[in-house]
C-alpha cells in the first residue's frame, strides 16, 4: 500500500480547486485508491490561516469533508527539536519532512520540489518529491 504524504500547498489547491491540473491531486483517490494519504498537523494549521477559514463556512465544511479521507501526522516535540537542530533551508519543509518520514511515506505530493530535495540531501531517506501524481509508481 501507498504512502503518500500531501504539503500544505497541495492541500489548499485541493480546498481552493486551483492548480489541480499540475499536481493531479484531484485524481489522487481515483488513481490510487488504497493508498494512505496522509498530511500533517502543521499543514492543517497553515491551511486554515492562509485561507481565513470561518466556523461554518463553506470552505471549513470543505476542509473538515477532506479530513475524514486523510490521516493527520502529528508535530512533536521531538520532531520540532530534530528539524532545528538539522542545517535546514526551509524549517517548514524540514518540519514536514520529518513528518512525513515518522509516518513512513513513500511519496510527498508538493509544489515545493526543490526545498524539499535540499532537506532530503541532509536528512537522507527513500521518500520519493514529486509534483505530480504521473511520478507515483
Amino acid at each position: 500500500m501507498k504512502k503518500i504524504f500531501l504539503d500544505a500547498n497541495i492541500i489548499i489547491d485541493i480546498i481552493e480547486g486551483r492548480q489541480l491540473e499540475e499536481s493531479g491531486a484531484d485524481k489522487l483517490i481515483r488513481r490510487f485508491p488504497n493508498a494512505k494519504i496522509f498530511v500533517s498537523a502543521l499543514s492543517v494549521h497553515i491551511t486554515f490561516h492562509i485561507l481565513h477559514i470561518k466556523a461554518g463556512s463553506k470552505t471549513h465544511k470543505k476542509i473538515l469533508e477532506f479530513l475524514t479521507f486523510v490521516e493527520i501526522t502529528p508535530l512533536t516535540d521531538s520532531t520540532i527539536s530534530l528539524a532545528y537542530k538539522s542545517k535546514y533551508s526551509d524549517y517548514e519543509n524540514t518540519l514536514q519532512y520529518l513528518m512525513a518520514l515518522h509516518a513512513n511515506c513513500d511519496y510527498i505530493l508538493t509544489r515545493d520540489r526543490k526545498d524539499f530535495e535540499n532537506v532530503k540531501k541532509i536528512i537522507p531517506s527513500k521518500i520519493k518529491i514529486v509534483t505530480n501524481i504521473s511520478q507515483i509508481k
